[in-house]
């Protein structure tokens, strides 16, 4: 599993008889933008390409850097996706197409690209770029020339390309739905079909991937949204036709925001997880492994005796909790030094989201940050009606506001 943080840092790493094992790991550098797995045709895609301002770097499963290519992009890289040999990648107004390290073609959008993907219809060599734009559009690219644009009735938050499907892509949306897209071969035709609309969960959707989790032949859709919550729904996939079926397999709250997940194999020979990735850059895994605890009890004492590496385990765990309390410890007292230096002696906040709400016409304020959030402090020039919902352990309290100060 390779993984790339906001520091720069670029590892790979594997787990042995429950050790993790770092295969290589890099100096922190600028903030890596995309991740992406890439290879030959008709080979394993066992090439790593990372995007780090308007750089593209290329290791090997063994840490050599075999690409460092500058793509001379006057904004930094937002996304990027990476298809035999051509490599496209996007900042937040420019596209540019590139095979062999050489530059193919570029397009100027005039709204803010959220992603990017490749079709190649019949997995010939004929690509098809999708750009999922915030002005509530997909525009679909041949020849880096506008092909088409598909109006959508809700901004784009992420998009994924299913294995063997050259003409189908799946979209997620910010008002929590998923829609497959069927891109015509050579007529204007996009067919699409819902494939989740779950009005009890309507969060917007942050990162999917499709994998064979349960070793049928057919795909299973794992959903990672901005409220936490982690969804993986059954699907069928004949005849390159892929459709939802009406089970959904798993469900689970994380109380932050999911970042990414993939599907594979990680842990445990044989048995297929789901790898998680959360917005304070915890990793964790899900398998489908029956996991049981072998605990022999001694009727005679009446004591327990757990196996010899079961307390070697728990040391462990202990000293990297231990390990990573004083981390935090000496984090949070670099980040009072840094904010009491401060005139003003108020922090800024990294990321705030507001969306609109079409079922009661209200907004949905969400603001998240990787520190515990103790007091919000809101302050509007126009009366605001705060809406209670479930599962809400806030504690509201209002101030009226002198209008001359």
């Amino acid at each position: 599993m390779i993984i790339g943080d906001q520091d720069g840092v670029i590892q790979l790493i594997s787990s042995k008889k429950d050790e993790i094992q770092v295969h290589f790991k890099t100096l922190p550098g600028p903030k890596v933008a995309s991740v992406r797995l890439g290879g030959a045709p008709g080979t394993p895609a066992d090439k790593m390409f990372v995007a780090m301002e308007n750089k593209v770097h290329g290791f090997s499963k063994k840490g050599k850097m075999f690409l460092s290519f500058d793509t001379n992009l006057t904004e930094s890289i937002k996304s990027m996706f990476v298809s035999g040999a051509d490599l496209l990648v996007c900042g937040n107004h420019v596209y540019n197409h590139y095979r062999d390290c050489k530059d193919v073609g570029s397009y100027l959008c005039g709204d803010t690209i959220v992603d990017v993907v490749a079709l190649c219809p019949n997995n010939t060599n004929r690509i098809i770029t999708v750009l999922a734009c915030s002005g509530r559009v997909l525009r679909i690219l041949e020849h880096c020339r506008v092909r088409q644009t598909i109006e959508l009735n809700s901004v784009p938050t992420i998009m994924h390309v299913p294995k063997g499907l050259g003409d189908k892509l799946i979209c997620g949306f910010s008002d929590g739905k998923v829609i497959l897209y069927k891109i015509g071969h050579f007529s204007m035709e996009v067919s699409e079909e819902i494939l989740v609309d779950d009005t009890e969960h309507n969060s917007a959707i942050s990162c999917l991937n499709t994998y064979d989790l349960t070793g049928d032949g057919k795909e299973e859709l794992i959903l990672g949204r901005r409220d936490g919550v982690l969804q993986i729904y059954s699907m069928k996939s004949e005849d390159n036709e892929i459709d939802l079926e009406s089970s959904q397999l798993f469900i689970e709250n994380y109380n932050e925001s999911i970042s990414s997940v993939q599907g594979g194999y990680f842990a445990a020979n044989g048995y297929t997880e789901v790898v998680v990735c959360t917005y304070t850059g915890r990793i964790f895994g899900l398998t489908t492994q029956c996991v049981a605890r072998s605990i022999s009890d001694n009727q005679n004492s009446g004591t327990m005796n757990f196996p010899n590496d079961t307390n070697l385990r728990i040391a462990k765990l202990r000293s990297e909790i231990a390990e990573l309390e004083s981390r935090v410890a000496r984090e949070r007292e670099k980040y009072q030094q840094s904010t009491q230096a401060m005139s003003s002696g108020l922090s800024a906040i990294p990321m705030l989201n507001m969306i609109l709400c079409r079922e009661d016409a209200s907004y949905d304020l969400s603001i998240e940050i990787p520190a515990s959030i103790e007091y919000i402090l809101l302050q509007s020039d126009v009366p605001l009606e705060l809406l209670d919902v479930e599962k809400n352990t806030a504690v509201v309290s209002f101030s009226e506001c002198n209008p001359l100060v």
